[in-house]
């Protein structure tokens, strides 16, 4: 979709301000009252998700044009969606606040504008197929000690896919060999790419450059079909 698909949706914000609290009925105390990390930190309605919707109509109005300053308040965000569960609990999904959010980035991407923070993560990404800047060659060292098959050499019925952040982080093996053995605990037919394995592409999507999650969405399809594979 395209941020034009969006504009019934950005007229129907109330600015009901849901976006940036949890219901009042659930409030236990005020320091967990509130629940985007943005607006807490700039307490400014921009920067709230309906901020970022009534920025997006602007927009499409012609009455702001995109510029850095815009940009940086647009990636000032976690993408974390809980401004965009709270509009689906009480406005019905109305408004898609997550969805108007990624289609910003994909126009500050589009003309030229995305943060220098989210051009280093796609240079990573184009360089060693992971966010992280790792050597791709590391890949799979998580699985070096256990029995695994690797489905660039072999077929499985099950990929799979640990992704970037457990793979390069040490202290998140655990979790990584934790799914290996519950999966030969219950006799499922799985392997992992190894060191073919690529990024699944939602770092880029979220930071809207969407012709990157393309491709690598596309490069993993492909090579899990080499594989026989059925399910991830």
């Amino acid at each position: 979709m395209a941020l034009e698909d969006y504009r019934k949706n950005m007229m129907r914000c109330l600015r009901c301000s849901i976006c940036k609290w949890v219901p009042g009925a659930n409030v236990k105390s005020a320091r967990f009252a509130q629940i985007c990390p943005s607006i807490l930190h700039y307490n400014f309605h921009t920067y709230s998700g309906g901020g970022r919707v009534i920025t997006a109509h602007s927009l499409l109005r012609g009455t702001v044009e995109m510029n850095e300053d815009l940009a940086d308040i647009v990636y000032q965000c976690q993408v974390c969606g809980a401004c965009d569960v709270n509009c689906h609990m009480h406005m019905d999904g109305f408004v898609e606040p997550l969805d108007i959010i990624r289609e910003l980035r994909m126009k500050t991407v589009t003309e030229g504008y995305a943060i220098p923070e989210a051009q280093m993560v796609i240079q990573n990404l184009k360089k060693e197929d992971n966010t992280l800047g790792k050597p791709k060659v590391e890949r799979a060292d998580w699985a070096k000690r256990l029995n695994v098959k690797d489905l660039s050499q072999e077929k499985a019925e099950i990929a799979l896919h640990i992704g970037c952040c457990i793979s390069y982080h040490d202290e998140l093996w655990p979790v990584a060999e934790g799914a290996v053995k519950l999966l030969q605990k219950v006799g499922a037919d799985f392997g992992i790419l190894g060191t073919n394995e690529v990024c699944c592409g939602g770092r880029a999507y979220n930071l809207g450059y969407v012709g990157e999650f393309a491709k690598y969405a596309e490069s993993n399809r492909d090579a899990w079909r080499a594989a026989s594979v059925k399910k991830i």
